[in-house]
């Protein structure tokens, strides 16, 4: 097994294992019910399309669309999936995440008639579900702006049991069936938990309840199976295989890898559970020493991982010890990034800021402390002109970092970037960020022809606007540098000199220009960002 590969398949048991030991020991019939899950994928599969996926939808009834409930990118994917398949044929949205008995409540709120805090009162969300509102709200958000009426089909029945989880199976299959009765030639689409979609639950409880002469087709699609996705990585295919297909009525797909779903399974428990027992502030330098491990293992070096210092909002002394280590150019830039909830690596204390308790923020800052402990960078760029290549180099470094935690990440192309442009109005804040970018990228490419002084300047009014452009440049060249890498283009050793690169030496933008000529003929990763299921 490649080095690569074992690094990630030990990062994703020791994650799985982390999550396992906080939810306590499963029973043994709980254990059954997610065994027949797991045998949805020992079968065999093939490589599907975008295309294929909605074109089978398109002649479904009903499509159930797994939900692993903690990982936002499961609903993002859901959410994308409705956008792309509810057209001109009418749809219906059934979910679990409302109880059946809160009915009223949720056509309420689909209505207008309550606000977000009074429903979430009223169905008493943190005790019926519990997982996070903004997670779900989109999905009804957009049934809500399509006019489609959307269902809650679960039922709660106090401690997980498989009998209980049966029970809940058969109650939303009634319940299914029901609605498909009241709304003929409607399609159905069921946001369900993934256990629940294995062939032997609820697609079976809706074959057995059906009528006898009812005839309908369902489509299930799962999400981000750990034996896919590994078997992918092994070939090499993981970046390059979005959809596949197990069977005539079963898809799957992959957003994000498997280390990731359980990453943020665990990061969940720990804002939820150990507040809940302990009342204390929760330490997240061991998420981000995690990765950092992980990096330096890829890197095949030594990083001092017990020194990592990791702030949260919730640190209030951090800011203070801020103020007494900084100047007021780069206090107001870091002040911005706290109020946009950026997170962000202070050199000059050797600490990071963690805004979110995702892996994205987590294995940025965990790629900013091996940054800083190879090239010695210990000061803040001020944001402005003369920095602003600094900048770029800085938000790429930190964006192949998060890549090679998270490859299923994706940054704005320059196809995204001049989209956003041409649909801004001139007044727009973000406008001048948009050009600043696309001036930048321009003369980039006019300097690797030998055209660059034909290329005027420009110079931005905002601070803020150099800040966002490095990150829009950064992501470009970070995505660019992890596809040489996985592509077998650029090797680790190599990236590691670059890395080594001092951030404030004299010939930085000697080097710059140099990464940027290697990097021009490297292939695009993707056109869009959006081009995703």
């Amino acid at each position: 097994m490649a080095p690569w590969i074992k690094i990630r398949l030990e990062l994703y048991r020791q994650l799985e294992n982390h999550v396992r030991l906080l939810l306590g020991r499963e029973a043994k019939d709980l254990q059954q019910y997610r065994e027949q899950f797991n045998r949805e994928f020992e079968k065999g599969w093939r490589v599907s399309s975008r295309d294929q996926l909605l074109s089978e939808i398109a002649k479904s009834d009903i499509v159930l669309l797994a939900d692993f409930h903690a990982l936002q990118q499961s609903q993002k994917a859901q959410l994308r999936i409705l956008r792309a398949a509810v057209t001109a044929a009418p749809a219906i949205l059934a979910v679990e995440f409302i109880d059946h008995e809160n009915q009223a409540w949720l056509d309420r709120w689909m209505e207008g008639g309550i606000s977000d805090k009074e429903f979430l009162q009223q169905i008493d969300w943190v005790k019926s579900w519990g997982f996070p509102w903004d997670h779900y709200r989109p999905l009804l958000r957009f049934a809500q702006k399509r006019g489609i009426k959307v269902y809650g089909i679960n039922r709660t029945l106090g401690i997980p049991s498989r009998q209980n989880l049966q029970v809940r199976d058969d109650f939303a299959g009634e319940r299914i069936l029901e609605i498909r009765k009241n709304h003929p030639g409607h399609r159905i689409f069921v946001v369900f938990g993934d256990l629940h979609l294995a062939s032997a639950h609820l697609p079976r409880v809706l074959e057995r309840k059906k009528g006898k002469r009812e005839i309908f087709r369902t489509l299930t699609v799962f999400q981000n199976p750990e034996k896919i996705y590994f078997s992918l990585l092994s070939k090499g295919q993981e970046m390059a295989v979005e959809v596949v297909r197990l069977s005539r009525h079963q898809f799957c797909i992959l957003s994000v890898p498997p280390w990731v779903k359980w990453q943020n399974y665990l990061m969940f428990l720990e804002r939820h559970l150990d507040r809940e027992l302990h009342g204390e502030t929760l330490e997240y330098s061991d998420h981000v020493g995690r990765y950092l491990r992980v990096l330096a293992e890829d890197f095949s070096i030594q990083v001092p991982v017990d020194q990592v210092a990791v702030y949260t909002p919730d640190d209030a002394h951090f800011w203070s010890e801020m103020e007494n280590r900084l100047g007021p150019q780069v206090l107001q830039s870091y002040r911005s990034m706290v109020q946009d909830e950026k997170s962000f690596f202070v050199p000059e204390m050797q600490a990071g800021y963690l805004a979110r308790p995702s892996v994205n923020h987590a294995s940025q800052l965990a790629m900013a402390i091996l940054h800083s402990h190879l090239s010695g960078w210990k000061t803040t760029p001020v944001p402005n002109a003369e920095n602003f290549l600094k900048m770029i180099w800085l938000e790429a470094v930190q964006y192949f970092g998060t890549k090679m935690i998270n490859p299923r990440r994706k940054t704005d192309t320059l196809h995204d970037i001049r989209a956003a442009l041409a649909s801004r109005q001139p007044k727009d804040l973000g406008q001048e960020a948009l050009q600043l970018a696309l001036h930048q990228k321009m003369k980039e490419i006019l300097l690797l022809n030998g055209q660059g002084s034909k290329w005027n300047s420009y110079r931005a009014r905002r601070t803020t606007s150099y800040r966002e452009a490095s990150r829009l440049l950064g992501g470009l060249l970070g995505e660019k540098l992890y596809t040489g890498l996985r592509k077998g283009l650029l090797r680790l050793d190599h990236l590691l000199l670059y890395f080594k690169t001092p951030v404030d030496g004299p010939e930085f933008s000697r080097f710059y220009l140099e990464l940027i000529e290697v990097v021009e003929g490297l292939p695009e990763p993707f056109l869009s960002k959006l081009d995703r299921i």
